[in-house]
């Protein structure tokens, strides 16, 4: 049994995940899907790009990754095959899976442009079905990455904004607000172990400075703090409530750890 882990800004609203499941089934009857996510804000590439990156890792060896953020639909990009040590990838090339595949070291790019892997009738509007979900499907049967197309040595990648370390310092960013509000950050806990011992202050736009904790009852309820998520980054976070919303918080807000 193949495993196909789904990412799209689709919701659940409307039919295209289910479209999308119903083609891979017809070619590869013995499919188990697994939804990722179909919440991301519609056409955030940066947002899928982290969710990515925050769940594949748990995943099985050979699962085949369908992720469909696609504001460029119907254009020019590429779409992009990659298989990695561990599992496979089919994605616009838009940077949608760079995080992953920086992560992962990928063994082989290549463009899907091998007809054979389609539907028979393509729109412009809805390559998910008609495009990404068969190529899907065929790897998930057995087709080699090799066959879906030329090599594509250079895929888009985005830049992930890396925390700058000093002396007694950390600076990163906001990269993603999860849907409680807690604010996760760039700064990595394997780069403030780097930094001499000592107590950290988290620093935030504002000017307002919290204390590091080891989890969210060190602190009264409604009293915000940082802490190390669950992904090994330093999170702003309010126990019982929503950091991002009361503290003013962002993509890209800087915060810093002193």
């Amino acid at each position: 049994m193949s495993t196909i882990a789904l990412l799209t800004d689709f919701g659940t609203q409307d039919w295209y995940v289910a479209a999308m499941k119903a083609v891979m089934l017809r070619i590869c009857p013995r499919a188990q899907f697994v939804d990722i996510s179909h919440a991301v804000t519609p056409g955030d590439i940066r947002q899928a790009a982290f969710v990515l990156l925050s769940s594949y890792s748990y995943f099985p060896d050979r699962t085949v990754f369908l992720i469909v953020v696609d504001p460029g639909v119907g254009s020019e990009r590429d779409v992009l095959v990659a298989e990695t040590d561990s599992s496979l990838v089919v994605a616009p090339d838009n940077g949608v899976a760079s995080y992953m595949l920086k992560a992962c070291s990928p063994v082989a790019t290549c463009r899907g442009t091998n007809s054979k892997f389609m539907l028979s009738k393509l729109s412009t509007t809805f390559h998910g079905r008609d495009i990404f979900a068969p190529i899907a499907a065929h790897l998930a049967a057995g087709v080699a990455p090799a066959e879906c197309g030329d090599p594509l040595p250079h895929p888009v990648e985005l830049a992930w904004p890396e925390a700058t370390i000093t002396s007694r310092e950390l600076k990163g960013e906001v990269v993603y607000i999860d849907r409680f509000g807690n604010a996760i950050t760039s700064i990595d806990t394997d780069r403030l172990q780097k930094l001499p011992p000592g107590v950290y202050q988290a620093y935030l736009p504002n000017g307002m400075s919290l204390p590091v904790h080891a989890y969210y009852q060190e602190v009264a309820a409604g009293m915000p703090l940082a802490i190390t998520g669950s992904g090994g980054l330093i999170e702003i976070s309010i126990n019982q409530g929503n950091a991002a919303r009361r503290l003013g918080l962002h993509i890209g807000s800087c915060i810093a750890l002193k």
